[in-house]
């Protein structure tokens, strides 16, 4: 695996990009069920009372797997912060395309 050399800033506003997506995405999946805990929703799409709510309950573990990887790896770069200041810090839209664009970009390269 390559390492690459990345601005601290950059890296922790990238993180709560992701997180703060990945948060709209489980509570997407939790608002369908009109749920409003991952635990309960789970329990109930193992247990049968929500039939057709395998694929939602397969996608909100992945979801929430991915999100505790990355809640691990932010606190392995700076204290954890709360759940509202997530939301507050994350890139500006001008900031995001510059950072999905460059990212693409060196996607781009590596493909040659």
């Amino acid at each position: 695996m390559a390492r690459v050399s990345v601005d601290k800033e950059l890296l922790m506003n990238l993180l709560n990009y992701k997180l703060n997506h990945l948060k709209e995405e489980i509570d997407l999946i939790l608002n369908k069920w009109n749920y409003s805990s991952s635990t309960e929703f789970l329990k109930h799409a193992k247990d049968g009372t929500l039939s057709e709510a395998e694929m939602d309950a397969i996608e909100l573990i992945n979801l929430n797997d991915e999100r505790e990887r990355l809640l691990a790896e932010k606190t392995s770069i700076t204290p954890i912060e709360s759940e509202e200041s997530l939301r507050k810090k994350g890139p500006t839209i001008e900031e995001f395309h510059k950072i999905f664009n460059q990212s693409r970009k060196e996607d781009m390269e590596l493909e040659k």
